[in-house]
């Protein structure tokens, strides 16, 4: 899917604060060129029911902060910067783009393996994936 190189997003709500204000308008860049999304950008993607319910819906846009990767996997943790929000799993094809505006800022280790701690299960499967995948490429 094509999408033009820089689009405009209007802030709407409060999970990005301090950061960002609702009524703020950020610029961007899409993401379709990109090979990873490095921890701590700002990102901009496509929220999905079936992984968590939101004040958003489904479909509808969020942006949020990338707090961490499941190893081996697509799978990005997503987190307001507000000290309200919670952190979740964000599929790699649901986003759209990375802000051209905001500066990167990666969580400290410990932040990172707290924000992985309330995602129980993800990072064992994705592990235990990888790890089946290496056996029945060896066998």
């Amino acid at each position: 899917m094509n999408h033009p190189p820089y689009f405009i997003i209007t802030l709407s709500g409060n999970s990005m604060s301090p950061t960002a204000s609702p009524g703020q308008r950020l610029l961007f860049a899409s993401v379709e060129a990109l090979a990873d999304i490095p921890v701590g950008s700002v990102v901009v993607f496509r929220r999905r029911s079936i992984i968590r319910r939101s004040a958003a819906g489904e479909g509808n846009l969020v942006m949020h902060r990338i707090v961490g990767k499941i190893p081996f996997s697509s799978i990005y943790i997503e987190k307001g910067d507000s000290p309200l929000s919670r952190p979740w799993p964000v599929m790699r094809q649901d986003i759209l783009g990375v802000s051209a505006q905001l500066e990167v800022r990666p969580p400290s280790l410990i932040m990172s393996l707290v924000y992985a701690a309330q995602i129980p299960g993800l990072y064992m499967k994705a592990l235990f994936r990888k790890i089946h995948d290496l056996v029945i490429t060896v066998v």
